[in-house]
């Protein structure tokens, strides 16, 4: 006991030091994991920032490979429109419809209607693109003459590629605020990252939204069909109409048994005062 007494005189001096020097170290080493922390996450968001940038501009670069390799499937829209002239509007109406599903497709609108002596339609049918040209033949076929034809090609290839570009930023993006996310610390940074995150799924779905469209549109093609019935075979038709004939012919004799009473009529009114003046002067003539 009287040694450590002596120990402490001598050396208290230099365990006050040591002391102070271990607290001075567990406190510079709980600043500096504090910083690394904040520094992490500021590096998080600053790579985050940097690589978005980064994705950004090599996008332009990933839509011109995506160009040069463009020609093994080009995305080509294409609808037509045709005009023509039958024998029957609403028979063949009818049979292009067996026709349209024969080809895998279907009528997505119809409409017939009745005009000067004979019937139209305008009909609209979506065909599998790979049986475009065929379905065009093949609608042609129907008609006696085709009055016009048009037939539009739009290649949206390059704002395909476009939007395929944007989407894998926009997804790449959206995995870097869930990392982000799953290490947030406070209400505020989680808020923030919420709202960011919305964001950008909100323009993953409109983006997947528009390639859905093109999607459709380049699988199916719209051809619409116009059917109007010929003159010549409407005006053949019409002139033998037995019944219509008849219906004609009875209201003629109607009329004429009017205009033959009417007459009878007018000479009971106004013939008498002829007779009687007739009749004065064969009375005259014979007392002569």
């Amino acid at each position: 006991m009287q040694s450590l007494k002596v120990f402490l005189k001598k050396y208290w001096l230099i365990l006050l030091i040591v002391i102070l020097a271990i607290w001075w170290f567990q406190q510079n080493d709980n600043v500096v994991m504090n910083e690394s922390r904040g520094g992490d996450y500021a590096m998080e968001e600053m790579a985050f920032d940097d690589g978005y940038a980064a994705s950004r501009s090599l996008s332009v670069a990933a839509i011109g490979e995506a160009k040069y390799d463009s020609d093994d499937e080009q995305k080509v829209m294409r609808s037509a429109s045709l005009d023509l002239h039958v024998t029957s509007v609403e028979d063949t109406a009818a049979e292009l419809g067996e026709y349209v599903e024969g080809l895998s497709g279907s009528i997505l609108s119809s409409n017939i209607w009745r005009g000067e002596g004979s019937y139209s339609a305008s009909i609209s049918v979506r065909i599998p693109a790979d049986r475009f040209e065929e379905a065009m033949v093949g609608l042609k076929g129907f008609a006696l003459y085709v009055e016009s034809e048009y037939v539009d090609a739009d290649d949206v290839t390059e704002e395909y590629t476009d939007l395929e570009a944007r989407l894998t930023n926009y997804q790449a993006e959206e995995a870097q605020y869930v990392a982000i996310m799953e290490r947030a610390n406070s209400v505020e940074e989680i808020l923030k990252v919420t709202q960011s995150l919305s964001n950008v799924r909100y323009q993953i779905e409109r983006i997947q939204g528009q390639l859905n469209y093109y999607d459709n549109r380049v699988d199916y093609s719209t051809i619409s069909v116009s059917l109007n019935e010929d003159e010549s075979v409407s005006n053949v038709a019409g002139k033998w109409l037995p019944g219509s004939t008849a219906s004609e012919a009875l209201s003629d004799f109607v009329v004429f048994l009017q205009s033959l009473v009417d007459k009878g009529i007018y000479l009971a009114v106004f013939g008498w005062p002829i007779l009687l003046i007739a009749l004065w002067f064969w009375m005259k003539k014979r007392k002569r």
